[in-house]
């Protein structure tokens, strides 16, 4: 949507991250897109012969590429080329696990890569993307500016006068791990804010908000964990990181599911 694309098409890997990523861009939380189409390949495909022909009868201009694997992206790259579904005026997006060297690299000819790889627009992910930019991420930001600050002294702006807040003793010695902070001195647009802040703010909501269904609404007497995972599943909401939902997740990739809309978002 930034350079004014609408009409798209996905080529996508066919496990819990791409589902979950086309599920986002066809939910069309921040971007009204109008998806002409999307393949799914299981992990071990090599040949993509027939689905490049039917994106080709589709005459649509941008296409985007979700892979967590690198090398599966460069052979569907090259293949699209030699058909002549990649070329010049067609608009290449690569989600993070294609924006890496490993995927030209895959390419048998490596006279190709300038040709193939001209003009690619590759999306990496940005923690603090919804926090700098979203209505709720801002008003996140301020409320952390507001929070009492921890200080040596009670002269500073919004200081609460709390000396040596955080410290842990051993025997007759204590160590000060947090000591003379402002936070009112933060920048306003959250820059010197740890990126992910928002994350374990979402993660405390959404432990609440389990818990809360667990005990207020189906009327758990005591804490089951088992019943606790099942009930993460319907955990749903509009956080400060964009709309968090679980999901199961993929032990072969622990780490995939992060971000939102436009820069991945889901946990």
């Amino acid at each position: 949507c930034h350079f004014g694309f609408k009409d798209i098409l996905i080529f996508a890997i066919n496990n819990n991250f791409g589902s979950a990523a086309v599920e986002e861009m066809n939910a069309q939380h921040d971007c009204p897109l109008k998806i002409a189409a999307t393949f799914f390949f299981s992990a071990d495909r090599k040949n993509f012969n027939t689905e490049i022909g039917l994106a080709q009868t589709l005459n649509i201009r941008v296409i985007v590429l979700i892979f967590d694997d690198p090398v599966m992206a460069g052979i569907l790259l090259e293949q699209g080329f030699d058909l002549g579904l990649f070329r010049v005026g067609i608009q290449i997006f690569g989600s993070e696990g294609v924006t890496t060297p490993l995927t030209w690299q895959s390419f048998t000819d490596k006279f190709k890569v300038p040709f193939i790889m001209q003009g690619f627009i590759g999306i990496q992910y940005d923690p603090s993307y919804t926090m700098k930019t979203s209505e709720k991420g801002q008003q996140f930001v301020h409320s952390f500016r507001q929070l009492c600050s921890i200080s040596g002294s009670n002269n500073a702006t919004n200081s609460c006068y709390v000396h040596n807040i955080g410290i842990f003793s051993l025997e007759n010695s204590s160590v000060v791990y947090c000591h003379h902070l402002n936070f009112s001195q933060l920048a306003t647009d959250g820059d010197d804010i740890y990126p992910y802040a928002p994350h374990a703010y979402d993660a405390v909501y959404a432990v609440a908000y389990a818990l809360h269904n667990m005990f207020q609404i189906q009327k758990f007497e005591t804490l089951d964990s088992h019943e606790l995972y099942k009930i993460f599943f319907d955990v749903k909401f509009e956080g400060i990181t964009g709309s968090f939902q679980v999901y199961k997740g993929d032990r072969a990739y622990p780490f995939q599911f992060r971000g939102n809309r436009e820069t991945g978002h889901t946990m």
